[in-house]
């Protein structure tokens, strides 16, 4: 997940500035060349592009969750974003000094997939005849996002 990494110009070091997007581009080339399952190439490439946005979960604003949770195709593929979640840990109690600290951003992504999932689409389709249905259910996501958001941060 961190291939990109080692393509960080020496001028930017010890910085590795969008090297999200540097080792996602790395792992479909090794792909290319390795026998790799598509399953681990894409969650290779979800948690190469994804990792930062996951340790800095409890930061991000309630648009920003709702589009990681879009862009890694969590309402759709709940199993796999389960992965990259637990990849993300991985990566994080990896690190010397972290074996043993909690990663909350786990369950908080989890908590926030629930509650955007919690919608009833169905009702809100038949509800809207005029209007764009998916913007609708955004809509109602972000709500579910935001309240679960301010109900977890106040549990804390």
């Amino acid at each position: 997940h961190d291939l990109g990494k080692g393509s960080t110009p020496k001028e930017l070091l010890p910085n590795h500035p969008e090297h999200e997007a540097r080792s996602a581009e790395l792992v479909i080339e090794i792909s290319k060349r390795l026998p790799v399952p598509k399953a681990c190439r894409d969650l290779g490439i979800l948690v190469a592009k994804f990792h930062t946005h996951c340790h800095r979960a409890l930061e991000l604003n309630c648009e920003s969750i709702f589009k990681l949770l879009e862009e890694t195709d969590a309402f759709r593929r709940p199993e796999r974003f389960e992965n990259l979640l637990i990849t993300c840990e991985a990566d994080s109690k990896g690190r010397t000094g972290f074996e043993k600290i909690s990663y909350p951003q786990s369950n908080f992504l989890r908590g926030a997939l629930t509650a955007a999932c919690s919608i009833d689409t169905s009702y809100i389709a038949s509800q809207n005849k005029k209007i764009k249905i998916s913007t609708e259910i955004k809509k109602a996501r972000l709500n579910k996002i935001k309240k679960f958001k301010n109900e977890f941060v106040l549990s804390k």
